[in-house]
């Protein structure tokens, strides 16, 4: 556009000195030629702006409608990337401290059940059943619960608790089971062994430890505080060899618990039906079955028969 004004110009000042008639008509013809030039070269100029303005405004237009849509979805988004992250951290706090609680109430059940009196056993015992559910102190609270029941006087807490472990129990931790039975037979034995220091005075014909777990009474005056620990004794072999008893006979076509590879040396089962529990691989030696028991002479070893003791009948 530059170079017409200029050419424009030198051609008007040429023309002013033209004195030819014809030689001033070609440069009319050029003048105009060059100023029709200029008027497209301005229309196009003009169209061209029009069209990067048109442009701009749409993109101003896309620009806008994107923003007024996205801001409301965006503020949405916000708000409950705010609020999930809120519940997320409120959830790991109460995670937090359910588990803080957990451990605190552990910590005084631990108290208890080691530092607590005689008396106190059976309030012992049923905290550590409380923990029985609990995926990190069930295993612990297993082996003291198991570990306190023989000392625990109430036998309604006993059976409780007992009958809560025997549903528990698998392969792999019957051997507290077993352990459990062991401790309540050899409290009775030690019993049994004061006891018969006055057999002779009482005039008793039979003061085998066998005849004593199905009549303590027989060994004692009715008084005598010893004769309710032996009832209360008895009570609880009565029901950890029925307990027993059921849980092997239930796994005798399954692979559950059994007395296969147990070390059942020196207990005494009190009743129990044992029917078709196999004790073949056991350890078995001074092993006895008394009272309202069944046992079948056929589920032992033929070595374990002279050192199993089988009195089982009214």
């Amino acid at each position: 556009m530059k170079e017409l004004d200029t050419i424009e110009l030198q051609l008007i000042d040429q023309a002013r000195k033209v004195e030819n008639l014809e030689n001033l008509s070609k440069v009319a013809e050029i003048l105009r030629n060059i100023a029709e030039r200029k008027k497209l070269l301005a229309e196009s100029e003009k169209a061209r702006f029009e069209a990067s303005d048109a442009a701009a405004g749409s993109s101003f237009q896309k620009t806008r409608f994107w923003a007024t849509t996205l801001t409301p979805l965006l503020a949405v988004f916000l708000t409950a990337a705010t609020f999930g992250l809120s519940f997320f951290f409120q959830i790991q706090q109460s995670k937090k401290t359910a588990t803080d609680e957990e451990d605190s109430q552990w910590r005084s059940a631990i108290e208890k059940a080691y530092f607590s009196k005689s008396a106190s056993r059976s309030g012992a015992v049923l905290e550590m059943q409380s923990f029985l559910t609990s995926p990190r102190y069930r295993a612990g609270a297993r082996s003291v619960a198991s570990t306190l029941l023989p000392e625990v006087e109430d036998t309604g807490v006993f059976d409780l608790v007992f009958f809560d472990l025997l549903s528990r129990t698998n392969e792999e931790n019957q051997d507290e089971m077993v352990d459990l039975v062991r401790a309540i037979s050899n409290r009775l034995w030690d019993v049994h062994q004061k006891a018969i220091l006055e057999s002779s005075v009482r005039g008793l014909r039979d003061s085998s430890f066998t005849s004593f777990l199905r009549r303590p009474d027989s060994f004692f005056d009715a008084d005598d505080p010893r004769l309710r620990e032996a009832l209360a004794a008895t009570w609880k072999l009565d029901s950890v060899s029925r307990g027993l008893a059921d849980l092997w006979r239930q796994s005798v076509h399954t692979t559950g618990p059994s007395p296969r590879g147990q070390d059942l040396s020196g207990i005494a089962f009190l009743n129990g039906d044992f029917t078709n529990v196999s004790f073949k691989g056991a350890s078995i030696n001074d092993t006895s079955f008394v009272g309202k028991c069944k046992v079948n002479r056929q589920d032992f070893d033929e070595a374990q028969l002279s050192s199993v003791r089988i009195e089982c009948g009214d």
